[in-house]
């Protein structure tokens, strides 16, 4: 298991022993697992929805796939692609047509 999904785990893990005996109390212990299962409900509804499947893609397809989306986010944003070349040569020291010695 990798870093980032052991400390998300731990995270939640941690998170259910704090809140349970207060929720508990609350709205009983049968309410309590119903909040839970909503949640993990609502977890599971937001992969399904946000996050791509990357099973049998190459790592070249899945950038492919991401910077797609980023460039439809920017052709929404008026002149995003303007700034995005001013940038880029602001970074390179000059303008496109000058040749750096």
């Amino acid at each position: 298991m990798s870093g980032v999904a052991n400390c998300t785990s731990s995270l939640f893990i941690f998170l259910v022993v704090k809140t349970y005996p207060a929720l508990a109390d609350a709205v009983t212990m049968a309410g309590t697992y119903w909040i839970y299962s909503g949640a993990a409900a609502l977890a599971v509804a937001f992969i399904l929805v946000f996050i791509p499947e990357t099973k049998d893609k190459r790592l070249d397809q899945i950038s492919d796939g991401f910077a797609k989306k980023s460039r439809a986010r920017k052709e929404v944003d008026k002149g995003g692609e303007e700034k995005e070349e001013d940038e880029e040569v602001k970074l390179r020291g000059g303008n496109e047509g000058e040749e750096r010695c």
